[in-house]
């Protein structure tokens, strides 16, 4: 890397945000999936409190490593200080009262439209898409998301005041 002609040594993929981040994630999935472990797993077919919670923290602690092993092999990336130099604080205040919101109508609203309105705002938030990826990618989002868990895992979701789950 280069700085006004002088060669800079490259940062330490140790101290980047994305391998300290990923050792944070992979305790937090550990610590998930032992709970739901503790919780019973049960079978596919019929599914103990722990199953989800189980492969929910398999499934983090996986990504964890992923991310971990590439911030090693990688060229690392900015150090923890230079992450927050130039943070973007604005959309995580944006993030946050989208979800606050969202908390508090999901209920009155409903599942299905209260998310798409989430995920529409989301797509034009966080990395700004167009109208037409935002709202295709939130119906279709939904609507997988309502096919595996309300129709294939049986979830019941608030049906609004719409009717719509």
């Amino acid at each position: 890397m280069k700085v006004d002609g002088n060669v800079q040594a490259r940062p330490s993929p140790i101290r980047s945000p994305d391998f300290l981040s990923a050792l944070f994630w992979l305790a937090i999935g550990v610590y998930i999936a032992m709970e739901g472990w503790e919780l019973e797993l049960g079978t596919l077919n019929e599914p103990g409190s722990g199953f989800i919670l189980f492969w929910i923290g398999v499934i983090m602690s996986v990504l964890s490593v992923s991310l971990a092993v590439t911030t090693l092999i990688g060229r690392g990336g900015e150090t923890v200080g230079q992450l927050w130099q130039n943070p973007r604080w604005r959309k995580v205040g944006l993030l946050l009262f989208y979800l606050v919101i969202y908390t508090l109508v999901l209920e009155p609203v409903g599942f299905i439209i209260s998310t798409v309105i989430l995920l529409i705002l989301l797509f034009k938030t966080v990395e700004p898409q167009s109208w037409t990826t935002a709202i295709v990618g939130a119906l279709l989002t939904t609507a997988f998301t309502y096919t595996v868990f309300g129709i294939g895992l049986g979830t019941q979701f608030p049906n609004g005041i719409f009717g719509f789950r």
